[in-house]
């Protein structure tokens, strides 16, 4: 007997599932998925750990500037992240062995970023965030 593409069985995922799930059902379930919002990526273990010391010291240094670290992230502007990187050289001198170091924390806020305002920064800030370093 040829292949022609067809099951063999009409509705055969529906009998397992105990037949068609209804209209309400699906809205339901959109309902939810919008509620939730986008989607966000599973990140391995040491990414994590990486994202919860970065924001250790975001929340530092926005306690040492008297600001809400939450809110900041939100209306973050290129100035708060030059001032951040500022912050992070001075008080993280000794530490800092490799330039890679930084572009972590650099690809870490941007991530921490996208979680807070669920979409991802701006070219033109990252372009200006990016030209402070060669400076």
């Amino acid at each position: 007997m040829a292949y022609s593409g067809l099951p063999r069985r009409k509705y055969a995922q529906q009998e397992d599932s105990g037949g068609r799930k209804s209209y309400l059902y699906y809205a339901e379930r959109r309902k939810r998925h919008l509620e939730n919002g986008p989607t966000l990526p599973l990140y391995a273990a040491n990414t994590n750990i990486s994202a919860a010391s970065v924001r250790g010291k975001w929340n530092r240094f926005c306690s040492q500037a008297g600001l809400d670290p939450d809110v900041l992230l939100e209306n973050l502007a290129a100035a708060d992240v030059k001032s951040w990187f500022d912050w992070i050289e001075k008080n993280f001198e000794g530490s800092l062995k490799a330039h890679s170091a930084l572009a972590n924390y650099w690809r870490t806020l941007k991530r921490l970023y996208f979680m807070q305002n669920r979409h991802e920064m701006k070219t033109s800030m990252q372009g200006d965030c990016l030209n402070e370093g060669s400076t």
